[in-house]
């Protein structure tokens, strides 16, 4: 693409238990992968529902390694979403369901969020249930984890150094957040 921010490596648009594993998505024009609702225009939403990332690396996207739209179950394992960079937000991972509908239940585990040109990884309002484990958000030019207006968010046993703004930025009518048995060192 030469304008704009769609084209995706991979789309999961309102589908039911997937599993996409052991693959590298690179250089797309948007989003490296999107999970999302289908039919949210039209006042009817088919959230994605259990859909596991696992060693799935994506680099060098326009937009996101990995956005999180309208969903329920997500769970991103041994991954690594680093150098995106392009048009905003220029993040790791960005669940951003906002006014399109809700998004419950994500787990991010094992996984490396580094060296992208916006966050590692933002999270926005309509988000219920984030669970960050042994995640690794370095080198990042915003915020290691940025939240704003989600409810329910757990950070533990993670790495958020060295990034050019905080470690962690909890902001905006975010709720119930747990940040525990961390390593937040030397950031902006």
């Amino acid at each position: 693409g030469s304008v704009g921010q769609w084209g995706y490596d991979i789309l999961i648009q309102g589908s039911s238990y997937v599993y996409v594993h052991d693959i590298t998505l690179t250089n797309s024009w948007g989003d490296g992968l999107l999970v999302r609702a289908i039919n949210y225009d039209n006042g009817s939403v088919t959230p994605a529902i259990g859909v596991t990332l696992n060693r799935v690396t994506s680099s060098n996207n326009h937009r996101n390694g990995l956005t999180i739209c309208p969903s329920n179950q997500v769970y991103v394992v041994n991954s690594t979403f680093t150098d995106n960079n392009g048009t905003g937000p220029q993040a790791g991972i960005d669940i951003e369901p906002q006014t399109q509908g809700k998004t419950s239940q994500v787990r991010i585990e094992n996984s490396v969020l580094s060296s992208n040109a916006g966050n590692g990884l933002e999270i926005h309002n309509n988000v219920n249930g984030v669970s960050i484990y042994n995640v690794t958000a370095q080198h990042n030019k915003g915020y290691g984890v940025f939240t704003d207006g989600p409810t329910n968010v757990s950070i533990t046993h993670s790495n958020l150094s060295q990034n050019y703004l905080f470690g962690v930025d909890i902001a905006g009518l975010t709720d119930y957040v747990t940040i525990a048995d961390n390593d937040i060192t030397y950031n902006g």
